[in-house]
Parts: structure tokens; C-alpha cells; sequence
């Protein structure tokens, strides 16, 4: 349920805060898989021959990733036999939480997306159709600064959005 590391931050600007918190992100998720494959016999090995400060703090993070409800879809419903109709309805409420959480993740997702494709589509336009006209004009083209201009317009716009979202 933890929602996926933002890529783009850390391939933009992987020295900033934001990108140490997704870096974070992306190992927890990456220990949980570790943790719960079906050779997790042979990280857990790994784990415990290292030092006992490394192994408390990571057995801390372990814990974080499989026990706390945020972060798991849990399934073990499935396999529930006798459970009361009350039992029931906590169960498809949780069910419909969780769902809703992974729709409103896959529509940013989305919109992320959208927004990159139309920056990329403003790109090509922009170098498709002034640099012709430059090059037989003057022989030069736009400098690099005025190049990237909708690349920042769209990055510009992806902010906002993310700031109107969170307020």
C-alpha cells in the first residue's frame, strides 16, 4: 500500500531531501520484498551476519514494512473461514479504504504521465518547428536556457498540481 517512490525526483534532483525520503522509500519496499519471497531464508541469513546495530535497525524497518496496515495489503482474509457478519463489514470497509487509496495512487500516477507525455510533445514541437526556421535564418539555434523553457513550464505545472493536491 505504500505508494511507489517518485522516480522523477530522484532522477532530477537525487541530492535533495525530498529524494533522500524516496530513496528511503524505495529501500523499505525493496527489504519487504526481500523479506516476504520465497528465498527471504537467505536475506534473513545476510541479515544476521551483520553487526548487531545494523540487524536492530533493520529488523525495526522489517517490521515497519510487514505489520503496519498502511503500508500491507493483507490477504490473509482470504484464507478465513466462519468469520461473523460484523467481521465481515470491518473486513470489506478495510478492503474499500485500501482500494480507494490504490485508485487515488494510480490516478497520479496517470496524471503524472499525462503531464510528462504533453512536456515532451511541447518539446519535440518546439525543436521540430523553430529550429528550421533558426538554422536557415541565422544558422544558429535558440540558446540552451530558452530551450528547456517547457520542460520547466511542465515541471512548473506538475507543482502546483502536487500543491493544490496536498492543501
Amino acid at each position: 500500500m505504500v505508494s511507489p517512490p517518485n522516480v522523477l525526483l530522484l532522477g532530477r534532483n537525487p541530492l535533495c531531501e525530498g529524494s533522500l525520503e524516496e530513496i528511503n522509500k524505495l529501500l523499505l519496499l525493496l527489504l519487504g520484498c526481500a523479506v516476504q519471497c520465497e528465498k527471504k531464508e537467505e536475506y534473513i541469513e545476510k541479515i544476521q551476519s551483520l553487526d548487531f546495530d545494523t540487524q536492530a535497525a533493520i529488523a525495526a524497518h522489517i517490521q515497519e514494512v510487514t505489520h503496519c496496515q498502511e503500508n500491507v495489503f493483507d490477504l490473509h482474509w482470504l484464507e478465513m473461514e466462519g468469520l461473523c457478519p460484523e467481521e465481515w463489514e470491518n473486513l470489506g470497509r478495510n478492503i474499500i479504504i485500501d482500494l480507494k487509496m490504490l485508485v487515488d495512487q494510480r490516478d497520479r500516477q496517470f496524471e503524472t504521465i499525462v503531464e510528462l507525455m504533453q512536456g515532451n510533445e511541447m518539446v519535440q514541437s518546439a525543436v521540430y518547428t523553430e529550429s528550421p526556421s533558426l538554422t536557415e535564418s541565422s544558422g544558429c539555434q535558440l540558446p540552451l536556457s530558452q530551450q528547456h523553457l517547457p520542460l520547466e513550464l511542465t515541471d512548473a505545472k506538475a507543482k502546483i498540481k502536487r500543491l493544490q493536491q496536498e492543501l
